[in-house]
């Protein structure tokens, strides 16, 4: 299968509340990095005094043209590059499940993008992101769910989340 370049409109969002909960279930959230070789996928929960501190969830949305594929390819590859270490603390791994975000105009990410997400939809296995050093590419091997998606659909959209709280709805202690 040929190398299909994710579009430039590609981007991450992010909702930023407390508790946790509300931050996770949010319907909408700020939109960043679309122009930018440089996007954030994971959770930063932030300290407080009393109550419950706020939590910052980043999920971040790639679009990719397969219209001239319409046969189900064998096997397909998802590759990126990390560009900062991610921390080593056993719950910043990532793994890809299926979206439909870019409901704006010329297909570009709007705020309300957030929970275009399909959790029940994995394409990937948990992704060892935390373990790549910056400047490594991480190439994963995407599923059977996500290799029928890319033959079915024009466009192929995903969204990489984190593993350890996002996809598994795990709070984060504190």
């Amino acid at each position: 299968m040929p190398d299909i370049i994710a579009a430039t409109t590609d981007g991450d969002i992010f909702a930023q509340t407390s508790p946790y909960s509300s931050a996770r279930s949010a319907t909408s959230g700020t939109v960043r990095n679309t122009t930018t070789t440089t996007a954030e996928a994971g959770i930063i929960r932030f300290s407080s005094r009393g109550g419950s501190p706020p939590v910052r969830i980043s999920r971040l949305f790639f679009d990719f043209d397969t219209s001239g594929i319409s046969v189900t390819p064998s096997s397909a590859n998802l590759k990126f590059t990390i560009n900062t270490q991610a921390p080593t603390s056993g719950d910043s791994n990532l793994i890809a499940v299926k979206s439909d975000a870019f409901t704006g105009a010329s297909d570009t990410l709007q705020s309300s993008d957030y929970d275009n997400i399909d959790i029940s939809t994995p394409y990937t296995a948990e992704i060892d992101s935390e373990s790549a050093s910056s400047g490594d590419t991480i190439t994963v091997a995407l599923n059977s769910d996500a290799l029928s998606d890319i033959a079915t659909n024009d466009n192929f959209k995903l969204a990489l989340i984190n593993h350890a709280h996002d996809f598994t709805n795990n709070e984060p202690a504190a």
